[in-house]
C-alpha cells in the first residue's frame, strides 16, 4: 500500500510558507505569502479527519502541489522590489478617493438595487417553482442549488448583469466607507445602507463564494490603506492581523448562517468542525484522487478554465460548447467534494508545464501590483481592481480563479466603476 504523505506535505507547505514570509520581509499581505499560507492552512483543516474519512496524499500529488507552489513563488520573487522602506509622504499622493454621497443619490442607487433585486427574485422564484419549490422565496436557493451542481441550470445573462452592477456598487461603497474613515475620520452611514442592499444578491447566487469575495475585498482594502497610512509600522501590522482574524470569524459566522438557505445546516453529524474541514480541507486529498487521470480530456483547449472566453466567442457567433460548471464529485468515507485546488484545472487543460507557466505569470502579476500599491503611487482604481480579484490567489487551494479574469467581466467592472464615480461626483481629496 502506498504511504500516506499528507503529514509530510503539510510540513513542506509550512516550511515554504515560513521561507517566503521571511524573504518578503515578514509582510503577510504579499500574494506569495498568502498563497502559500492558505494552501498549508487548507491541508491542516483536513488533519482531524484523516482516519475518519480515509484521506490520502501520494507522491504524485505532493510533486504537483509543490511544483505549482514553487512556480507561483518564483513569479513573485521576480516581481519583488528590493526597496526596504516606505516613503512617508507617498500616502498623501494615493488612495485619495473620498467624499460623501448625497442622500438623494444614496436613495436613487438603493432604489435601483432593490428594483434589480426584485427582478432577480421573481425570475428565480418562477424557475424554482418549476422545479417543485413549495416554500416560496425561502425555498428558492435550496431548490435551485442541486440543479446547478448537476450542470442543469445556469443563471441568465440578465441575472448576471444585475448582480454585477450590485457588486460594483457595493464594492465601491465599501472602498469609500473605509477610505473616508481612515483618511478623514468620518463614518458615512449612507455607504453602509448600500452595502446591506447587496447581501440578498449574494444569497441568490446559491453559494457562499460571493460572500467570501466581499469579505476578502473589504479586508484587503482596509489593510492596504491603513498600513500605507501608518507607513507599515509594527503596531499597524499587529492591528491588521487582529482585523484579519475578526474578518475570518465574521465570515465563518455568516458561512453557517448562509447554510440555512441551502439546507446545509449544523446537525449532530454535521458539526461546525466537520463542516469547516469538509469545505476547507478536502481540496488536496481530492486532487490526489484524480491526479492520475488523463491530462487533456477533450479536443478543446481550456475546457475547464476558459468559460468566460468561450462565452465571449459564442456571443460572436462561433459554434463552441458551454464549458465550466461544476466538476464531478469524488467520494471519501461518508463525504464527497468536487473541489481539487486550482492545480487540477490547469493540469487537465494544459498539463503540468502549462500549470507552472500560468501560476508563475499570475504570481508575477499580483506581486507586481501589490508592490506598486505598497511602494509606488498606484491609484485608487488599481487598488479596487486588485482587491476585487485577489480572491484568485487567496482561494487557489479551493478552486481556480485566475483565468476567470480572461473575460469581458473585468471590462464591465472597470466601466461600471468609472460610471459610478462620475455619477456620484466623487473626487480625490488631499489630506
Amino acid at each position: 500500500m502506498e504511504i500516506n504523505l499528507i503529514y509530510i506535505l503539510l510540513i513542506l507547505l509550512l516550511g515554504l510558507s515560513l521561507l517566503t514570509f521571511i524573504f518578503f520581509e515578514c509582510d503577510y499581505l504579499e500574494p506569495v505569502v498568502v498563497f502559500n499560507i492558505m494552501m498549508a492552512l487548507s491541508l491542516a483543516f483536513a488533519l482531524p479527519y484523516v482516519e475518519v474519512w480515509g484521506l490520502h496524499v501520494g507522491i504524485n500529488t505532493c510533486i504537483v502541489v509543490m511544483v505549482g507552489m514553487f512556480a507561483f513563488t518564483c513569479g513573485g520573487i521576480i516581481a519583488k522590489r528590493r526597496k526596504k522602506y516606505i516613503d512617508k509622504n507617498s500616502f498623501h499622493d494615493k488612495f485619495s478617493l473620498c467624499g460623501n454621497i448625497s442622500l438623494e443619490k444614496v436613495a436613487l442607487i438603493s432604489a435601483i438595487m432593490i428594483f434589480m433585486l426584485a427582478l432577480s427574485v421573481q425570475e428565480l422564484l418562477n424557475i424554482a417553482n418549476g422545479y417543485g419549490n413549495h416554500d416560496g422565496i425561502l425555498g428558492i436557493v435550496k431548490t435551485i442549488r442541486p440543479y446547478i451542481e448537476k450542470n442543469e441550470f445556469v443563471f441568465s445573462r440578465g441575472f448576471r448583469i444585475r448582480f454585477l452592477f450590485a457588486q460594483c456598487v457595493a464594492y465601491l461603497s465599501i472602498y469609500l466607507f473605509i477610505n473616508n474613515m481612515i483618511r478623514t475620520g468620518q463614518v458615512s452611514f449612507g455607504y453602509l445602507w448600500i452595502i446591506l442592499c447587496y447581501f440578498p444578491f449574494t444569497i441568490l447566487t446559491t453559494g457562499r463564494v460571493e460572500l467570501l469575495k466581499l469579505v476578502i475585498f473589504g479586508t484587503l482594502v482596509f489593510s492596504i490603506i491603513y498600513l500605507n497610512h501608518k507607513q507599515y509600522s509594527f503596531s499597524s501590522k499587529k492591528r491588521i492581523l487582529c482585523t484579519i482574524a475578526v474578518s475570518g470569524i465574521l465570515f465563518i459566522i455568516a458561512f453557517f448562517f448562509y447554510g440555512n438557505f441551502t439546507g446545509k445546516v449544523i446537525s449532530s453529524t454535521r458539526t461546525p468542525s466537520v463542516i469547516l474541514s469538509h469545505y476547507l480541507g478536502l481540496s488536496i486529498p481530492a486532487l490526489d484522487k484524480v491526479v492520475e487521470k488523463t491530462v487533456i480530456e477533450s479536443g478543446y483547449v481550456g475546457i475547464h478554465t476558459l468559460g468566460g472566453a468561450y462565452g465571449n466567442l459564442r456571443s460572436l457567433g462561433m459554434n463552441l460548447p458551454h464549458v465550466g460548471g461544476f466538476l464531478p464529485f469524488v467520494v471519501f468515507n461518508g463525504v464527497d467534494t468536487n473541489v481539487y485546488t486550482s492545480f487540477y484545472m490547469y493540469i487537465m487543460d494544459f498539463g503540468v508545464s502549462g500549470m507552472c507557466i500560468i501560476l508563475a505569470i499570475f504570481g508575477l502579476l499580483f506581486t507586481f501590483c501589490y508592490e506598486e500599491l505598497k511602494y509606488g503611487n498606484a491609484s485608487d482604481y488599481i487598488l479596487i481592481i486588485y482587491a476585487m480579484y485577489s480572491y484568485s490567489y487567496i482561494m487557489a487551494f479551493h478552486d481556480e480563479g485566475f483565468l476567470d479574469m480572461i473575460s469581458t467581466k473585468i471590462i464591465y467592472n472597470c466601466l461600471i466603476m468609472w460610471v459610478l464615480i462620475k455619477f456620484l461626483k466623487i473626487k480625490s481629496v488631499k489630506v
